[in-house]
């Protein structure tokens, strides 16, 4: 499981971050993080300031760009 929460991070955190930011120059960054060891969320941080969580609890890394791209 820890393998599949590594992998996740690194898929937000460097081709999903590069694909938002060229869809809309607002997003200034996006992170995954696991809360209370069973949620996990990605925060998609506009600039400005706002920011945005979104649940993608075991989803696949399809499912988590899906999410998250409807969410910008």
């Amino acid at each position: 499981m820890l393998k599949t929460y590594i992998n996740k991070r690194r898929f937000v955190e460097h081709e999903l971050l590069y694909l938002t930011q060229r869809i809309s120059g607002e997003i200034a960054n996006i992170t995954y993080e696991i809360e209370n060891d069973v949620s996990e969320i990605v925060t998609i941080y506009f600039q400005g300031g706002f920011e945005r969580q979104v649940n993608v609890t075991g989803d696949s890394l399809r499912l988590l760009a899906i999410e998250v791209l409807n969410r910008i």
